[in-house]
This record gives C-alpha cells, structure tokens and sequence, in this order.
C-alpha cells in the first residue's frame, strides 16, 4: 500500500491539480492532507488567539478529486466550537473521507484512521478546543500518557504513524522541543512522524518530517512571506517503509511540482550543523520580543490560549530567562538569520562559506 501526505489545507475557494500531480497523487491508495478550516454553514466565530477560518462546502468536490483521509487535529478545526467541528465529521462521513484527530469526546479524538495493518493518529498543540471526556474537540499532546499508551498497543499490530499540528510559524527549522518531542514518538515506536502549522518546510531527518508547509492555505494571506507558497508531499510505501518527497507549489490555485531541492538542503544542512543550537535560540528570542510583551498584558483570551499552547509556552520561556539573565545567544557563524517584510524568518549561508 502507498499513503501520500501533503501539508496544511484550507479549502476556502475552488482548488485545483495539475494533470502531473494527479495523475501521481491517484497513484497512491490513500491521500491525506491536513485540514484546518472546518467544512461549516454559516456558524458564529469563537473567541480565540488567532484568526478564525472555515472551508466552503462547494470546495470538497474539487478536494476530493484527490483527497480520500484528512487529519483535524489543529488549531482552527474549533474555530467555530462544537457545532462547527459536529457539522464538519458529519459532512465527510457522508462523502467517505476518512478522518481523525478530532472528535466528540477525548476516545474519539484520539481514534486512529486504520488503513489495513496501518494506523494513522493526529494531535495538535493545545491553544484551545482540546477534547475531555464529556467535551468535543482535538486530541492534544498533553495527553501525552494517551498517545503513549495508543502507540504501544497498536505498534504490536502493524505500523504507527503521527501527524503533529504544532510549533512556531514561519520559521526556517524546527525549535529544539519539537526535535526532541519527535524524536520521543520515533521511541515510543511510531515509524513516520508528520509535522504541519509552521506554514513553511522544515527538513527532515530519518523518519521525520518537521513541517510539510503550505499545500493550499490562505495564499494571498500568505504571499508576502517567503517559501510559504511551496511544500512538501511525502510518499509512504507501507511494504518498505520508504519514503520519497517531492516539492509542489500553488500557482492560480493550481498545485503543481516545481524544484525546490536547493532551498530544503539548506535546511536540512542547518539541522545537522554546530550552528543549529545557535539559530534556535535567536530565532526564539526574536519570537518572543515580537509577539509577547504587550499584548499578554492586556488580552486575557490570547494570554491563557499562549500560555497554554507549547509553541508560545517554549518561546515565552527562553525569551524571559534571557531578560532576566539567566540565559545567553550566541549567534550562528555560518548562517545568517533574516526577516523579510512580513517578519517571516529565513536562513542564508553567508558568503564566505
């Protein structure tokens, strides 16, 4: 059996497939993407950090001329709360999509998608909307005894795979606690791990996936930030366990492969680099100078869904313990870190190297 994973998905207008790329997607048993804007009718917005963002209805015939599994576990499938997320399981049932990673309770949440002897769950960071015994919701990596004990039993009947919603945006590597937290579920015996909501790649190393990007999301949103506009699709061969990726871009609302080789080496060059530690930690300060000090101080939604959530709790943290001394950057020596017009953060090799 052959599984194709793509990255994030909101499917807010007509979307489209080169004849290239569908004819190799459809090569493949199973296509799963990761969708964050839930399928809804018109339903009243929850108050969240963050925006709120929905998938039109008219859009999942065209989703479904490739895509037959989605995972829900992210930070926009409760955007508009219970009813919404119910409207949405509902609507992709009937239309045979397999699905996972949000449910009406934390059991449900955290069922797999089992394709054959393979075994596919989905957990998010928890901003907000995380499921509970008695509440709807995503499966959280809080839970993290939960997913522990879900690997262990279903290694022993055939292959595990994570699909992870979480981390920073638009940052060029994975923060050390993803690496790490990835590294844990590889341990715990997961064999492929999947990484979205960073919006940008992220690299790779073996049997990891930091970030798959943008697959279509947002994309006049996201034009101005660099390397938002291509990604990764990753082809899992459940014989083997190879697996092989390829580059696509968004061009019209069109998907289509391109070569972006150049730019993933480079990061996967940083990830393996003395330097990597260094990057991490500049880029997490400059994280936490841009969006924390004044806002947490006077919006209590965006405080506790900050404080609750990994990715700000990391970055809030390291930015803290620098200012008061506690800990020190060091900056890369062969790397240079850059923000473009967006604030996006980008790596470049200097010169002399």
């Amino acid at each position: 059996m052959k599984i194709l994973f793509t990255g994030d998905i909101l499917a807010d207008r007509e979307i489209h497939f080169s004849d290239t790329f569908k004819e190799f997607a459809l090569q493949h048993d199973y296509r799963i993407g990761n969708l964050e804007g839930p399928f809804i009718n018109e339903m009243t917005p929850i108050l969240k950090a963050g925006w709120n963002i929905y998938s039109r209805h008219s859009s999942l015939e065209y989703l479904k001329e490739v895509f037959n599994g989605l995972t829900l576990a992210n930070n926009h499938i409760m955007d508009f709360g219970e009813t919404g997320l119910n409207n949405c399981l509902a609507l992709l049932s009937q239309n045979n999509i397999v699905h996972c990673g949000a449910g009406l309770n934390i059991e449900d949440a955290f069922k797999p998608i089992q394709l054959g002897n393979v075994y596919i769950f989905a957990v998010c960071e928890h901003e907000f909307g995380g499921s509970t015994n008695d509440r709807a919701g995503t499966a959280t990596i809080q839970n993290m005894r939960i997913l522990y004990k879900k690997i262990q039993e279903y290694k022993q009947k055939g292959i595990v795979i994570i699909s992870y919603h979480g981390g920073s945006e638009i940052i060029p590597i994975p923060q050390e606690y993803i690496r790490e937290r990835f590294g844990l579920f590889r341990d715990f015996g997961a064999s492929l791990v999947i990484g979205n909501h960073p919006h940008v790649v992220q690299g790779c190393d073996d049997g990891i996936y930091y970030s798959l990007g943008n697959f279509f999301f947002v994309n006049d949103e996201f034009k101005p930030y660099m390397n938002s506009n291509w990604s990764l699709v990753v082809s899992l061969d459940t014989e083997t366990l190879e697996t092989q990726h390829r580059y696509v871009e968004c061009v019209n609302d069109t998907i289509q492969f391109v070569d972006k080789a150049q730019e993933f080496n480079l990061v996967n060059e940083v990830l393996s680099s003395k330097d990597y530690k260094h990057i991490n930690d500049v880029i997490t300060l400059m994280l936490y100078r841009k969006w924390y000090p004044d806002n947490l101080k006077e919006d209590q939604v965006k405080t506790i869904h900050y404080l609750r959530c990994d990715a700000h709790l990391n970055n809030l943290c390291f930015g803290l313990s620098v200012d008061i001394g506690e800990s020190t950057v060091q900056f890369p020596e062969k790397y240079t870190i850059l923000t473009d017009q967006k604030d996006a953060f980008y790596i470049e090799k200097n010169i002399s190297e």
